[in-house]
């Protein structure tokens, strides 16, 4: 597919690029490994991260983090039930959206060139740089 140019990122490192490169795809072409090494690396770093996250959510409620007197105002509200039920609401809105988004709505960030079967012998017309090398180009 064309559209998918970051499969080539990490060859254009001097010296180092194609070593990297031949390790991450698990070969010398993309192919089932690549697949599998990129879905795992995701999947695993996600189920690394929640913890982590959690624990510092916790540790920031218990201890607090915008009082570093430790003094407790005269209006204070614990953080359980009012600012859980919050946390757990936003939690549930945004994974409901994140769902959403990978599963009915993925096509609307796809890009159209993923659509066009790879042909090496035939270059695209509609090839341009990504958003974020336009400055050189204008």
């Amino acid at each position: 597919l064309w559209g998918a140019q970051y499969y080539y990122l990490l060859g254009v490192i001097p010296f180092l690029g194609d070593p990297i490169t031949n390790l991450l795809w698990g070969g010398y072409s993309v192919g089932d490994p690549t697949v599998i090494r990129f879905f795992s690396f995701h999947y695993i770093v996600s189920l690394a991260c929640a913890p982590v996250i959690l624990l510092h959510m916790g540790l920031l409620h218990i201890g607090g983090s915008g009082n570093p007197t430790g003094v407790k105002p005269a209006t204070f509200a614990a953080f359980h039930p009012h600012a859980s039920s919050m946390d757990l609401a936003v939690f549930a809105v945004l994974s409901g959206v994140l769902v959403w988004l990978s599963t009915v709505g993925s096509h609307l960030f796809a890009s159209i060139d993923n659509k066009i079967p790879a042909n090496p012998m035939v270059t695209p017309v509609s090839i341009e740089p990504e958003w974020y090398f336009f400055f050189p180009y204008a």
